[in-house]
């Protein structure tokens, strides 16, 4: 009668298993490195645990195949190219990405300051209406200011921070934007003087690095 079929090694599918974990976990890049090593070790030590096995019944137990083992291997090869590549494609898309992060914080501090300057008008021209003893700038800047809609949380400053991104007075920092009434105000494309509320909104500009910028917008107030 033919010798029955031999059982595989017991060590010999757990280093299969942790072969395919290694390889598997390439796929997290960076983050998978320490389970790629983990997982890569553990199958090269159980392939050596199912060889002496093998070795100590080999009337039970059949010579373990090397799939585990290749994989082990293979997986602690690739970190070799894994690790470069991504510290390459890391340098090229991080400072993209806080470019673009930056950019979009310029956008949304204009789009304050535009819409600030929309409700100024507004509120002038409604003030003016209603109660012309009462309008000036201001009455005008405090009744923008009580408004919900600039204040915090419905208005949020894009560079963090829990206070109103909009202050009576000139700008104080990144993201945030100040109304200020000038008496006096002179249009250097005009040539000329009048009463206005002037908004002012600071953002870090992309492109001068941790240099502040702004963008100034004036409301006349007739």
């Amino acid at each position: 009668m033919p010798n029955p079929p031999l059982e595989p090694a017991p060590s010999e599918r757990s280093a299969r298993n942790f072969g395919i974990a290694a390889l598997c976990s390439h796929l997290l890049c960076l983050l998978g490195v320490p389970f790629a090593i983990g997982f890569g070790i553990m199958a090269i030590l159980r392939h050596g645990r199912a060889r002496r096995e093998h070795e100590a019944d080999r009337a039970r137990y059949a010579g373990p195949s090397s799939a585990g083992l290749a994989m082990g291997i293979i997986a602690l090869s690739g970190l070799l190219m894994v690790v470069p590549v991504t510290g390459i494609v890391s340098a090229i898309a991080i400072p993209a990405l806080l470019g673009q992060r930056s950019r979009a914080r310029v956008k949304a501090v204009q789009r304050m300051v535009g819409d600030a300057a929309a409700e100024v008008a507004r509120v002038s021209d409604d003030l003016k209406g209603r109660q012309p003893e009462a309008w000036g700038g201001p009455q005008v800047i405090r009744q923008v200011l009580a408004n919900p809609a600039f204040q915090a949380p419905a208005a949020a400053n894009p560079y963090g921070g829990t206070a109103s991104p909009y202050v009576q007075g000139p700008s104080t920092g990144p993201g945030v934007v100040g109304l200020a009434f000038v008496p006096a105000f002179h249009d250097a494309v005009s040539g000329q003087t009048y009463p206005a509320v002037v908004l002012e909104g600071r953002f870090v500009d992309p492109g001068k690095g941790p240099a502040e910028a702004r963008v100034v917008k004036a409301v006349a107030l007739d």
